[in-house]
């Protein structure tokens, strides 16, 4: 015989009374919305750097780690919270995303111009136009 369903509301309350199994079926109940929300948020430039199933796992590490400072007492204020805590890992990881772009043009910049010829004046171009110019005067 399996065991009853509980409630997420209990779940909720069995997580605040620090019970680390309800915490972790309560975040695992909010996975799929997760996961819907890291499909819709992530672009393709960003999924080179991030996957979306990377998001959601940090996303819930980290819920799971600030738990203590969750102060809501309803599962909509744990998922509001929960959200928040997406989008803080996603601005995160874009953040990470345009350094490492940035980054990655600089250095584009330098190899390209490392190939290109050195077009600087020598000394001796100097003297060169000087002694040109003495024979023109």
């Amino acid at each position: 015989m399996s065991e009853p369903e509980i409630s997420l509301d209990e779940q909720l309350l069995r997580a605040r009374a620090g019970n680390r199994s309800g915490l972790r079926h309560l975040l695992e109940a909010f996975r799929p919305l997760l996961d819907t929300f890291a499909q819709d948020r992530i672009d393709y430039p960003l999924r080179k750097r991030m996957s979306e199933s990377d998001l959601v796992q940090d996303t819930m590490l980290t819920a799971s780690a600030a738990f203590s400072e969750f102060r809501g007492t309803s599962t909509a204020e744990f998922r509001e919270w929960l959200l928040r805590v997406f989008e803080s890992r996603m601005a995160d990881g874009i953040r990470r995303h345009q350094v490492a772009e940035r980054r990655r043009q600089s250095r584009d910049r330098f190899e390209v111009a490392s190939r290109l010829p050195d077009t600087s004046p020598l000394p001796s171009d100097g003297l060169s136009a000087t002694e040109e110019s003495r024979r023109l005067i």
